[in-house]
């Protein structure tokens, strides 16, 4: 399943590493053109999209998660991650001091290596490509473990007759990201439960304002085809994926007869919540 805005964290990440702040500001809006290579100027390489209506407009859409509400020219980093602006992530991306190659570079190092079916071109960091919840949920504890990156093992240990460790999986883990920069990561997903995309589903912002750390990121992809929350704490790191398939493999849209959405600030976000709220005991 596509990831859509789970994917904000890694280029975010990116642009930490890369001389950037939570303060940062970034376009808020696709009034003005993205090009692509990096650096271009030549209406050629321009980015754009056309709509269902056959409308030509500049690249990208904006995010199926966005919260409701007018956007500024500009915005902050945080504010992106909060509210789900797609045109400042995709701006940020373009940035010729982060570029998709680095952010590939970097979702390599945490993601990319368990499908490894995207390419470092502008529709990375919306979150064009298809990855489970587990690996998602690995991916995010890199932020939850101060930057250190490790591999998902089913085993943690084996013990003979008597109790005695014979085996233990795992591995020593490698330094994906700074950890002032996953510490940055941290701040800014904690503001997407408490007063950005997920701030709206009760239970999650109740357990963000007695759970110290407790961040994670919504998502809805294209055309409602699934819907996402992925998030941790200091100890766990869970993601929740809601999607309906068709007989043939194909996902279909979650959309009721009616219209009714299944959006990622909805149930993805209410079982996340009630999960980690169990498991924290």
């Amino acid at each position: 399943m596509q990831i859509g805005d789970l994917m904000y964290p890694i280029t975010m990440a990116t642009a930490l590493e890369n001389g950037f702040t939570p303060d940062s500001k970034v376009p808020g809006t696709n009034d003005q053109p993205l090009y692509w290579p990096v650096g271009s100027t030549d209406d050629r390489n321009r980015l754009s999209y056309v709509d269902q209506n056959n409308i030509v407009h500049n690249w990208p859409p904006d995010s199926e998660d966005q919260a409701s509400g007018a956007v500024g020219a500009t915005v902050t980093l945080r504010e992106a991650m909060e509210r789900s602006i797609n045109p400042a992530v995709a701006a940020l991306e373009l940035d010729p001091k982060v570029t998709p190659q680095k952010v590939y570079d970097l979702a390599e190092s945490v993601v990319l290596p368990a499908i490894g079916d995207i390419k470092a071109t502008p529709a990375l960091t919306l979150g064009a490509s298809s990855y489970s919840p587990l690996v998602m949920a690995n991916a995010y504890a890199t932020f939850a473990a101060s930057g250190f990156h490790h591999e998902p093992v089913m085993v943690t240990e084996v013990l003979d007759a008597s109790g005695k460790v014979i085996w233990q999986g795992g591995d020593q883990g490698t330094q994906a990201v700074a950890p002032v920069t996953a510490s940055q990561m941290t701040d800014m997903l904690h503001s997407v439960l408490t007063t950005g995309t997920a701030s709206t589903n009760p239970a999650a912002k109740a357990l963000a304002a007695k759970t110290t750390g407790l961040a994670g990121k919504t998502s809805t992809t294209d055309h409602d085809r699934s819907a996402w929350f992925g998030g941790y704490d200091g100890q766990l790191s869970t993601a929740v994926a809601v999607f309906r398939q068709a007989p043939s493999g194909a996902l279909e849209s979650l959309q009721s007869p009616s219209g009714a959405r299944v959006s990622g600030n909805a149930a993805p976000t209410s079982v996340w919540a009630k999960f980690m709220e169990l498991a924290a005991g």
